[in-house]
């Protein structure tokens, strides 16, 4: 039973792919891993699964529900209380402006709670870690499964060319109720 962590530093998006596909063959779940890297590689080229998203469906309701408010207070009032002057249409060209308006503003309105709904906050996220600025490559985070032995993760991301980096466990060497400082040497 594990529940370390393990960080490990690998060069080119071929050396990351490898690491991906091993991982996932050992049984590494994909919520498991994170990728720290300054390239916003796509996760199918990282041997990831592509994560479904419900932000089409958020933008389709704002639209659809845009489009029935704005024809039902335009077109809607106008059915329910008519007035009709001189020989002027029921529906006439501003309708199809305040219609317009209503719409992409039922659009916008969803597609915006879509995306906060979207990137709420994670229920099981990976500890945040301070990453030497220092390193050249990206960084992979593996949390190792409870069923997992440690040295077999280290051993096949060693072989697929990791350099696995030393971690320090800076939770146990300070007092409860400390703050953790982490200061920079002077320039």
């Amino acid at each position: 039973m594990s529940g370390e962590v393990i960080f490990a530093v690998i060069e080119g998006p071929e050396g990351i792919a490898r690491a991906m596909r091993r991982l996932s063959r050992m049984g590494v779940s994909r919520k498991r891993i994170e990728l720290l890297t300054d390239i916003p590689y796509p996760p199918s080229l990282m041997g990831g699964e592509t994560s479904d998203t419900r932000l089409p469906l958020f933008t389709s309701l704002g639209l659809v529900g845009g489009l029935a408010l704005g024809l039902f207070l335009s077109v809607g009032t106008l059915l329910l209380y008519p007035l009709i002057v001189g020989s002027q249409a029921v529906i006439s060209p501003p309708v199809f402006v305040i219609v317009y308006e209503l719409t992409i503003l039922g659009l916008v309105i969803m597609t915006f709670v879509g995306f906060v709904y979207e990137n709420r906050i994670r229920k099981d996220p990976l500890r945040d870690w301070v990453i030497p600025a220092d390193i050249d490559g990206h960084v992979l985070i593996v949390q190792v499964p409870p069923d997992m032995v440690e040295g077999r993760i280290r051993a096949a991301l060693s072989e697929e060319g990791a350099r696995i980096l030393p971690i320090e466990d800076f939770e146990a060497e300070r007092l409860e109720g400390e703050a953790l400082v982490i200061e920079r040497e002077p320039s």
